[in-house]
């Protein structure tokens, strides 16, 4: 009886080996790197597999959403899925479920850079959905969109402060003065540029 156990034991173990590191794969030949039970690579064992190709039926997948619902998605599956994803169009039926399963948050919120955003997807700076509040109090204020090189500077450099004194459209090149003003930088003849540029409060 323990003779025979014992030829079961290393029949069991014969079956459940796994190759070393090192071997190559039968078809590809490349090199092994993990332990596998096929002298095949994953790639090569993937295509093999009979249930390659083969599409979910509709209670597998109600099955999997389920499983699936409440799962938190490290940075790189998420990196993975953005990258698969790249390219694809949404169908009528998909953005609408994107729609009601992920809505559009509304009011106010705050940027990485603590500047204030507000929802407004048509405008034609939006980014995701999203402006800068002072641009579009300021477009408001001036009833058109700002053209390109133009910007709106605050005052008394709070970002938060959004009021019509406090806002000003100005260049580039006049917003890099300011900063470096406000830095001790520049000369005084500087200085009085961007002071003259300050004070232009009219904007054609």
């Amino acid at each position: 009886m323990l003779v025979e156990k014992m030829e079961k034991r290393e029949e069991d173990l014969k079956k459940k080996h796994y190759y070393n590191k090192g071997f190559r794969c039968e078809n590809c030949g490349k090199l092994i790197t993990n332990k596998t039970k096929t002298k095949k690579c994953k790639s090569c064992a993937i295509l093999g597999h009979p249930g390659y190709l083969k599409k979910h039926t509709k209670e597998t997948r109600e099955k999997l959403s389920l499983a699936l619902t409440g799962r938190k998605l490290s940075r790189k599956t998420k990196e993975k899925l953005r990258k698969i994803n790249l390219g694809k169009k949404h169908t009528e039926e998909t953005k609408e479920r994107q729609r009601i399963s992920h809505p559009p948050k509304q009011g106010l919120t705050i940027d990485p850079r603590g500047y204030y955003k507000s929802y407004c997807p048509k405008h034609p700076k939006a980014n995701y959905g999203r402006v800068r509040t002072q641009i579009i109090i300021m477009e408001k204020h001036i009833g058109r969109y700002l053209r390109e090189g133009e910007i709106v500077h605050h005052k008394n450099c709070n970002k938060k402060d959004n009021r019509i004194k406090n806002l000003v459209i100005v260049t580039m090149a006049e917003h890099r003065r300011i900063h470096a003003k406000l830095q001790g930088k520049h000369s005084e003849e500087h200085r009085k540029k961007i002071s003259e540029a300050l004070k232009r409060s009219d904007v054609k």
